[in-house]
């Protein structure tokens, strides 16, 4: 039970409830806006409990299979919701025949970092070798065994602040030595500094619900 001293005044409830359905409206009207599709659900918790047969049943329309499929991958991407959820917003920002490319590439730094993590090899160089096969026209394929190895293994911020950084490395490195290398590091450094930025702001919409408790 809440005793009178720690509950929160009813202002400032009001004041934070406003400030979180803002937030809340605002995400939802750039996904109506992009997708304009009423036939499809795009929250986090619909997504998460469907199988991937019942998307195939539920979802007719392909566009809409793929989408749902990717927020499926989305949502099981990490045990930390808040970073599963920050992957999930960034796909429903994006046209969906990236989604699946992008998110792919996400799996492929996860799994290059537990490499370099457990196995004891340069993450730098894993990234490098990924960075190559994409400019010479090649998918860097993730096998059911690496799947099943990235989502059991244990994760935290500390991946993305360490994909974030190599990637600046990268660039760094190539920006005045090859144009291919270096547009690349930038790109993908330049897209975990918005999955970081975008993970804080989940984060402290996170903390400010639990302190109107």
């Amino acid at each position: 039970m809440i005793t009178p001293n720690l509950a929160i005044s009813n202002r400032d409830f009001d004041v934070k409830s406003t400030e979180i359905k803002k937030k809340n409206d605002e995400f939802l009207n750039t996904i109506n806006s992009i997708k304009n599709t009423t036939n499809i659900s795009l929250t986090y918790e619909d997504i998460k409990t469907l199988s991937i047969e019942e998307i195939e049943e539920k979802y007719t329309d392909e566009d809409e299979k793929i989408l749902a499929k990717n927020l499926k991958m989305a949502t099981i991407f990490s045990k930390d919701e808040i970073l599963s959820k920050t992957l999930f917003n960034s796909i429903l920002k994006k046209p969906i025949s990236s989604g699946y490319d992008y998110l792919s590439s996400k799996f492929s730094d996860k799994n290059n970092y537990l490499k370099a993590k457990f196995d004891n090899t340069s993450l730098f160089d894993l990234l490098h070798m990924s960075l190559s096969y994409s400019i010479n026209g090649n998918k860097n394929n993730i096998s059911k065994n690496d799947l099943d190895d990235i989502l059991l293994k244990v994760n935290s911020f500390d991946f993305l602040d360490s994909l974030s950084s190599n990637y600046k490395k990268g660039y760094d490195k190539y920006k005045e030595k090859n144009n291919k290398y270096s547009f690349l590091y930038d790109n993908y450094s330049k897209e975990y500094d918005e999955i970081i930025k975008n993970y804080k702001e989940l984060e402290e919409i996170n903390k400010s619900i639990i302190k109107q408790f």
